[in-house]
């Protein structure tokens, strides 16, 4: 059974107090593997359009990240050269100081929250690189917060709005199970009349099993399940779905997110599915800009592996950096001359690959004249401590 907050199930902990998402590969888990690579992505999105606007009616010089149920930070992968890649929390940073990079004006705040404080404590020691990096824009300013959810995040929002600034946020409320969302609380972030953005990944599965909707005969719900329901919908807006939809999971994801009707933009994206398992991202925005870049970071991680175009999600950048590591060991090269090499990268996959082989340990990046030292054997990970 599901915690009662939204964690794991009790039979899923590991006695050594990891999180289950440690020790299983993502490549079993469709659905997990498009999660994070499209968070990835749109982490660093929004961050980054934000910090390009020249809208003057708000205030872009402090932005906030938020993993509501954050986790332990990690995932095991078969593909990944370490084993492990960064879950939702650790992608947050990592795309936080990416950001702070290119402008190194403003601060990028990332707020991580889990119930768990052993998961918490796992979480600290893999943030502990971005807080103790030296002065500028390698430091993220990240705080782990032991908690419910639902009790913490009143503390975050007041950080976004310090004297009426309102300060931009992203939210992530990404659950176990549909328990750990309580609509009341979800709520809270439509008060703020522009601040928080919210992406809700909704078990749907969850709520199909509530319903009789996949069933013969009328369109129903089970009276034991109604409470269950309602607390998630708020009040029985889930009928809704049920009548526009006959029940059909995108009737009634879309049911879901109009129940948030403060924010103007309210879209449902299906991820792949893994077994039996549905689920979809619900996306609560005031910004026009905001739907249509999330719509399209939703559309580039449907297919596995390469993303549309040029972009390469995380396993792919750190399999290429573990390959130009072997070919130019002890070297000094520009991306030039990388590419002149027939690596199989374009120039800008190779800024790319670069940038993410000097924090996975594999040497000194230098953007400005696009050169890389490669070392001539890895060093441990500037972006988390070695596990």
């Amino acid at each position: 059974m599901p915690s009662r907050d939204g964690g794991p199930p009790a039979s899923d902990l590991d006695a050594s107090g990891a999180h289950p998402d440690e020790g299983r590969s993502v490549q079993d888990h469709q659905q997990t593997q498009q999660k994070l690579d499209l968070m990835r992505v749109y982490w660093g999105t929004w961050a980054s359009i934000l910090a390009s606007s020249r809208a003057k009616w708000f205030d872009t010089s402090h932005l906030f990240l938020v993993d509501a149920f954050a986790g332990a930070g990690l995932h095991g992968s078969r593909e990944h050269p370490d084993g492990q890649r960064f879950g939702t929390a650790l992608s947050a940073c990592d795309e936080a100081r990416k950001v702070q990079r290119r402008h190194p004006a403003l601060r990028v705040h990332v707020r991580l929250i889990d119930i768990d404080r052993g998961y918490c404590g796992r979480l600290q020691e893999r943030t502990e690189p971005f807080r103790i990096a030296p002065p500028g824009p390698d430091r993220v300013d990240v705080l782990v917060i032991p908690g419910p959810f639902a009790e913490e995040m009143a503390g975050v929002l007041a950080e976004t709005d310090p004297d009426g600034r309102q300060y931009r946020s992203l939210w992530l409320l990404d659950p176990y199970s549909v328990e750990g969302i309580p609509h009341e609380a979800v709520a809270e972030l439509e008060r703020p009349k522009y601040g928080p953005e919210v992406l809700v990944n909704l078990h749907l599965a969850a709520v199909w099993r509530l319903t009789r909707a996949g069933q013969e005969g009328p369109l129903s719900v089970y009276p034991l399940h109604e409470a269950a329901l309602d607390r998630l919908y708020g009040r029985d807006a889930w009928r809704t779905g049920l009548r526009r939809g006959k029940g059909e999971p995108p009737a009634l994801a879309q049911a879901y997110a109009d129940t948030f009707r403060g924010f103007e933009h309210r879209g449902a994206y299906p991820l792949r599915k893994s077994g039996n398992e549905m689920r979809f991202f619900v996306h609560l925005t005031h910004s026009r800009t905001a739907a249509h870049a999330f719509a399209e970071a939703h559309h580039r991680t449907e297919n596995v592996g390469l993303f549309a175009g040029r972009a390469l999600n995380e396993v792919a950048r750190a399999q290429a950096a573990e390959m130009l590591f072997r070919m130019f060991a002890s070297q000094t090269v520009t991306v030039a001359e990388m590419y002149e090499a027939d690596t199989g990268l374009d120039r800008g996959q190779l800024r790319v690959v670069c940038e993410a082989a000097a924090d996975g340990g594999y040497g000194t990046w230098t953007p400005s004249t696009t050169t890389m030292v490669w070392a001539e054997q890895r060093a441990a990970p500037q972006q988390r401590l070695p596990l």
